[in-house]
Parts: structure tokens; C-alpha cells; sequence
């Protein structure tokens, strides 16, 4: 049991220590908006604010001082919040987008 316990363990791991960041709501909010930002400059992002429309976007990033830009994959043609900007030490993110502001608290 041991011995097929410890790769699955291993494995998680990695996974975990890929996010560097990960930003969101209260998990109480079922809108479930979340972006995670991983270490090797890709992210995932997800916004259920709208039931019928969910968001589901991954994607390369880049940052360039406390501006965070999103690019999608090409397949994924979502409207999505995808400029940010960190705000008070890197503890939050605001993004705006028509007349839809969002903030996100980071999660971890």
C-alpha cells in the first residue's frame, strides 16, 4: 500500500508547488470567480457568476510591474476579465472591464 501511496503523494506535490498565487472570492459566493497563477507563466481562471455563461479560461500570463495580463488559448474565445492590477502588496487584484469592476482577495 505503501509503495502506490508515496508517487500519488509525490505527484500532488508538484502540482501544489506549481501556484504561486491564486486569487478569488469567499468560497461562500456562488459565483466561484477564481485565477490561479502558476509558476511556469500559465493560469487558470474561472468565473460562474452567470449560470448559464460559465467561464472556464486557461492561458499564458505576463506581468509587467504591478499589471497582470491575461492571454487566452486560441481555442477559448470567452469575454473575460483578462487585465489586472495588484493592489496593496500583492494581497488583492481589481480588474475592470465595460462597466463590471471586479476585486479578488488572494486565497493563499
Amino acid at each position: 500500500m505503501c509503495i502506490v501511496a508515496m508517487p500519488l503523494m509525490a505527484l500532488s506535490t508538484k502540482a501544489q508547488t506549481n501556484v504561486i498565487k491564486t486569487f478569488g472570492v469567499s468560497p461562500t459566493d456562488p459565483s466561484n470567480i477564481k485565477l490561479v497563477l502558476h509558476a511556469d507563466q500559465t493560469f487558470t481562471y474561472q468565473d460562474f457568476s452567470h449560470p448559464t455563461q460559465k467561464v472556464k479560461v486557461s492561458g499564458t500570463y505576463s506581468m509587467r510591474g504591478a499589471q497582470l495580463k491575461l492571454k487566452a488559448t486560441s481555442e477559448e474565445k470567452y469575454a473575460f476579465h483578462d487585465r489586472w492590477k495588484m493592489v496593496k502588496q500583492e494581497t488583492a487584484i481589481k480588474s475592470r472591464k465595460g462597466l463590471t469592476f471586479y476585486r479578488l482577495a488572494r486565497l493563499d
